[in-house]
């Protein structure tokens, strides 16, 4: 963005006070503004428990609890068979949630889209969620052949 630093400084203190949180220091205020004139996605860690990710593609920034982003609190995965499945449970809001529901059938994973438009979960936080293989052991793992009006899904949960 080409927001200068005094702006960046100013409009995260009004977010971060509505969510009740201490202002960003000058210093992740200005690593921030950094990140952004560059252009490019990534990932600030501004608070104990809190962290930026910058979507360039979709034009956001994006504030989640950092539990959502720590290797060492693995998500719980849970396959099962659903009846009127919805895309809804697929995107950004269900990820900040700490719960996202994936559709899979068998090979369908690879390029899978994560949400759609503005509930897009942005590249850069797929890559943090669990892989494909990991998914399929969960949703083939009984081998249950899926009902006709059923679909087979993986529920991902953490704790946030």
């Amino acid at each position: 963005s080409d927001m200068p630093l005094v702006f960046w400084e100013d409009a995260l203190m009004g977010v971060f006070h509505e969510m009740h949180f201490p202002a960003l220091s000058k210093r992740s205020v200005q690593r921030l503004h950094q990140q952004l004139q560059l252009g490019r996605a990534s990932t600030l860690k501004v608070h104990d428990a809190l962290s930026i990710c910058i979507d360039p593609d979709g034009q956001r920034l994006i504030i989640l609890h950092s539990p959502l982003l720590a290797v060492d609190r693995p998500w719980s995965l849970q396959g099962r068979q659903v009846k009127g499945w919805s895309s809804e449970t697929t995107g950004l809001a269900a990820l900040l949630r700490g719960h996202l529901q994936l559709k899979l059938e068998e090979g369908s994973y690879e390029g899978y889209r994560l949400g759609a438009e503005a509930d897009a979960i942005p590249k850069s936080l797929q890559g943090r969620l669990p892989g494909r293989p990991a998914l399929e052991r969960a949703a083939w793992m009984n081998g249950v052949e899926v009902k006709a009006d059923h679909v087979r899904v993986v529920d991902l949960t953490i704790d946030v």
